[in-house]
C-alpha cells in the first residue's frame, strides 16, 4: 500500500514525462513535417493522448494499491 504523497509524486512524475514527450514529439514533428507529410498537429494530438494515458495509469495504480 502506497501513501497518498507517493501517489501524487507518481502522478506528478508521469505528468512531467508526458509533458516532455509532448514537446519533444512536437519539435520532432516540426523537423520531419516535410518528410512524413502528416503535419505537426497529428503528432501533438498523439503526444497529448499519450500524456493523458500515463496519468490514467498513475491514478489506476494508486486505486489498485489502496
Amino acid at each position: 500500500m502506497i501513501e497518498i504523497s507517493q501517489a501524487f509524486n507518481l502522478n506528478f512524475f508521469l505528468t512531467i514525462v508526458g509533458t516532455v514527450f509532448t514537446f519533444g514529439c512536437f519539435l520532432y514533428a516540426l523537423k520531419l513535417r516535410k518528410i512524413i507529410g502528416g503535419g505537426s498537429i497529428t503528432w501533438l494530438v498523439l503526444a497529448f493522448a499519450y500524456s493523458f494515458i500515463l496519468r490514467i495509469i498513475g491514478i489506476l495504480y494508486y486505486i489498485m494499491e489502496t
